[in-house]
């Protein structure tokens, strides 16, 4: 899929095994700048690992990654230009800490260990939770928010540096449907300035209206395309087993997955 720019990510013939099992096998995967790719499987396919390859914090076994033209591990300084928003319960919120103080976390990449925050820097946290439009939560506790709040600070803890890429696993669990789609509109509009947004969802349902693409996974890459696409019905029905097909009515596609006994 194409925006018109170069790529921001490429994954080329990417392998990755644990414990001598394969977890993602044989990845060619290309994401331009300011697309909207949705990474999309079953349970165990291998999608938070696929984000953590891009972030470096998994090294293939074989293939090459390229995050802005280079490996992850040369990134240096520019790997401030990712946000990252992982999966709520990888978080601890019992941890006594506020809403500022969180967001305030995401210049930590680019000061450095040891490097105190500056005035520019509470400046941007600050800018940061107003761009969210939860500025007036910077002093409750992180725990106290409910799920779609806490989903928006972290987002603004990943955007405080102003990144060009923006990865999120699982942005929506446990948030209602109600802020679901004002959550992916958020989305859409940090798109439209020119950020590249990758999101591992299982919500293909409802993120098919928002997405520029869909990237099918389950340990291998069986598509990645539009969400109306024939391929990407085809791919849904080889990963999931079964006939997968979109139905469209109005602005809200839906998958619909026909059991057999």
């Amino acid at each position: 899929m194409t925006s018109g720019a170069g790529p921001v990510v490429q994954l080329k013939h990417v392998t990755v095994c644990r414990s001598g099992v394969v977890v993602l096998d044989d990845i060619n995967l290309s994401v331009n700048k300011a697309d909207f790719c949705a990474i999309i499987g079953p349970n165990g396919a291998g999608k938070t690992t696929l984000l953590k390859v891009i972030l470096g914090l998994v090294e293939p076994k074989s293939g090459e990654v390229l995050v802005f033209g280079k490996p992850p591990r040369e990134l240096g300084a520019q790997k401030a230009k990712i946000g990252y928003v992982p999966q709520v319960s990888s978080i601890d919120l019992r941890f006594p800490i506020s809403v500022f103080e969180t967001v305030l976390m995401g210049t930590f990449a680019r000061l450095g260990v040891g490097a105190r925050p500056r005035s520019a820097d509470y400046q941007a946290a600050r800018a940061a939770l107003e761009r969210l439009g939860i500025a007036e939560l910077a002093d409750k506790p992180i725990g106290r928010l409910s799920a779609g709040q806490r989903q928006r600070v972290f987002i603004a803890r990943a955007l405080v540096n102003n990144p060009e890429l923006l990865l999120l696993d699982e942005p929506t669990t446990g948030v209602d449907t109600a802020v679901t789609a004002g959550f992916y509109t958020l989305l859409r509009q940090l798109k439209e300035t020119g950020i590249t947004v990758i999101l591992v969802s299982h919500d293909i349902g409802v993120v098919a209206s928002y997405v520029d693409s869909v990237a099918c996974l389950n340990r291998s890459l069986f598509a990645h395309c539009r969400p109306d696409e024939v391929q990407c019905t085809e791919a849904l029905r080889a990963m999931y087993g079964c006939d997968v097909a979109y139905l469209h009515h109005g602005e809200a596609p839906h998958i619909v997955v026909e059991e057999h006994e």
